[in-house]
């Protein structure tokens, strides 16, 4: 399971960095460090995304609700943009954390099809203006 999101974290940096703007790197280790770190960096300058992945052959994804804060209490000091994206089988779907559901259990989820007007291309966030 481990693996599986190693290589789409690796996958999305490596989709920045073919844009020829933006470069990126992957924290590994994320979410096992003492210190909040998101799964990967990306920025073009201008621009900067702190970027929670997940990778499920779901049509749900399911977020702890301590790794939302530990995303926005990095991102809020960094200076950079809290996102999620989730690979769903093999697309992506972009998402800031405010655009997911709570469930009962206080965890954050997000349906691929249910939530289809919250989701953002890789394109739309390349342009994303704060």
């Amino acid at each position: 399971m481990k693996q599986k999101g190693s290589v789409a974290e690796r996958e999305l940096v490596a989709m920045f960095w073919e844009t020829g703007e933006w470069s990126a790197l992957r924290i590994a280790g994320s979410g096992r460090m003492n210190f909040p770190s998101p799964d990967v960096l990306a920025g073009n300058g201008s621009k900067i995304f702190a970027i929670e992945c997940k990778s499920t052959k779901h049509s749900r994804q399911y977020i702890e609700d301590d790794q939302i804060q530990q995303l926005h209490d990095f991102a809020n000091k960094f200076g950079a943009t809290p996102m999620i994206a989730i690979k769903f089988s093999t697309k992506w779907h972009f998402y800031h954390p405010k655009d997911m559901e709570r469930t009962v259990s206080g965890k954050h989820t997000i349906h691929k099809d249910k939530h289809i007007s919250r989701k953002k291309e890789f394109s739309d966030v390349l342009n994303l203006i704060d």
